[in-house]
């Protein structure tokens, strides 16, 4: 996977950024020219396709394709069809909004991510495991999102522009582009880190382990340096323990070779194919601790993955609450939110249990951004699971300052923080020299002061008390930090990889 495409991506998210401060100005002062509707729906169209799609197809290619399929003319065809699209949605929905080119351009895009999905689905369809259950269902859901996108014409077609089922459409499409093609990606992409480092027993049979370095556009770790965990020294699993000398060692009764540059392993495997667990009849490994312990991580994964993705269908509930406000349609998002609910309490211990290796593994500017991305994704859980009493339900899809902070949670703290950290790790982005570290902090500093601005000044709408003292003049001098920070950021990656 070339660098380059993810730093088209990064300067989609650059453009996207300053369109979203020109729309904060434009409540300071008036702005003749700016038609506003128009104009945030290019703003949300180039950060969500431009920014987030085109930023997931780099990584999503990387971590599963090898070198010859990526190397593939299919891919970059597509990839430059899609850059194609975001460029003309750029242009023309400032313009027109949803007007015949601009619709062209979305429906380009669309067909685009047909392709792409249709390509990699059966360049994996060989692959198993955790992050391939997680990257399929991405998949589904991405495509399933798409059918507003086809609804949307007759819709404009009919003049049902200001009806309910307008709103209904967008938000249909808006859920499962958020809370299942981008959620679904982030965690396919986060177990495959867990599984390329072999963390709580995650890893593919054969899988070969060493440096600790991957390559880019391999999808790839090498082997043989002898600086990682396993080919060295000694690896802690859960609760078990081994040790792996520099030339051969034993692991229970399955033999490893580290060091050298290879490892076997033994009967110890799972494999999750076409959403079934298989169980495997034996199991070879460090004790019956270190299988206990892979055994539950596996089974929490598992349990975790339907959990969400039955979760994401019933909590679409709440986003047609303000057009239905029926019993029947609380209920239903009452159910998803706690289906999400126990899937997060999985997934917490999940992320508990491999805390450890993970910083002992990775640490770094990349770990932490990992970091603050579950952590706005525990929040988002959290503040959803509040909108099960239909009073906070109401006031969540009534007051704009809640939906746009909300929206922003997870574009900017989950996805984009998550996208950030896992190329900062795999070398896909360089966070080595002072201007890009300087250009993240810009951009965290942005992104926190704009969030806490916004959910103040809603909490204080709910209470009928007023507006912050300079409330929009604030508003709009942190989010001017963000477009700067990612300008920084992008500079920094064609300076050298050093401090100074």
């Amino acid at each position: 996977m070339p660098k380059v495409w993810f730093r088209i991506a990064l300067a989609n998210f650059f453009i996207a950024a300053v369109m979203g401060v020109v729309l904060r100005y434009a409540f300071v002062e008036e702005i003749s020219w700016l038609k506003f509707r128009y104009f945030l729906h290019g703003h949300s169209h180039v950060a969500m396709l431009g920014w987030v799609y085109l930023a997931l197809y780099a990584l999503l290619m990387g971590a599963f394709l090898s070198e010859e399929q990526q190397r593939s003319t299919f891919y970059r065809n597509v990839f430059l069809a899609s850059q194609v699209a975001v460029i003309g949605m750029l242009i023309s929905f400032p313009i027109q909004g949803y007007a015949p080119w601009p619709i062209a351009f979305s429906t380009l895009h669309g067909l685009a991510s047909y392709f792409f999905a249709w390509r990699f689905w059966r360049d994996i369809r060989g692959q198993s495991g955790l992050p391939a259950l997680f990257v399929k269902a991405a998949l589904l859901f991405m495509l399933f999102s798409t059918l507003a996108l086809w609804a949307m014409p007759p819709i404009m077609l009919l003049g049902l522009q200001q009806k309910a089922i307008y709103y209904m459409t967008v938000q249909f499409y808006l859920h499962f582009q958020f809370n299942g093609w981008f959620a679904f990606a982030v965690l396919a992409l986060f177990f495959q880190l867990l599984e390329s480092r072999h963390i709580l027993g995650f890893g593919r049979t054969g899988g070969k382990v060493g440096s600790g370095k991957w390559k880019v556009g391999s999808g790839k770790w090498e082997v043989g340096s002898g600086k990682s965990e396993i080919g060295s020294g000694k690896s802690e699993v859960g609760s078990g323990k081994s040790e792996v000398g520099n030339r051969k060692g034993e692991i229970g009764r399955g033999k490893s070779e580290g060091g050298s540059g290879k490892r076997t392993f033994a009967a110890h495997s799972w494999f999750i194919s076409d959403f079934r667990l298989r169980i495997p009849t034996s199991f070879v490994g460090t004790g019956l601790l270190k299988v206990a312990s892979d055994l539950n991580s596996l089974r929490l994964a598992r349990l975790f993955f339907w959990l969400l993705a039955v979760s994401t269908f019933f909590t679409y509930a709440l986003a047609v609450a303000w057009a239905e406000p029926l019993p029947i349609v609380f209920a239903t998002n009452s159910l998803g939110v706690i289906l999400q609910l126990a899937a997060m309490a999985f997934f917490a211990l999940l992320v508990i249990k491999s805390h450890r290796e993970l910083h002992q593994q990775l640490g770094g500017w990349g770990f932490l951004l990992i970091k603050i991305a579950f952590a706005c994704f525990a929040l988002k859980v959290v503040m959803q699971a509040a909108v099960v009493i239909p009073h906070i339900a109401t006031v969540a899809y009534t007051i704009r300052n809640f939906v746009i902070g909300f929206i922003h949670l997870v574009l900017l703290g989950v996805v984009t923080q998550f996208i950030l950290g896992y190329a900062a790790l795999n070398g896909v982005l360089s966070l080595r020299s002072r201007l890009s570290r300087l250009g993240l902090g810009l951009l965290l500093a942005g992104f926190f002061g704009s969030e806490l601005l916004l959910f103040l000044q809603g909490t204080l709408f709910w209470g009928a008390m007023g507006f912050l003292p300079y409330y929009y003049e604030g508003l709009f001098g942190v989010s001017l930090l963000m477009p700067a920070g990612v300008g920084v950021l992008l500079l920094g990656q064609y300076k050298p990889d050093a401090d100074g």
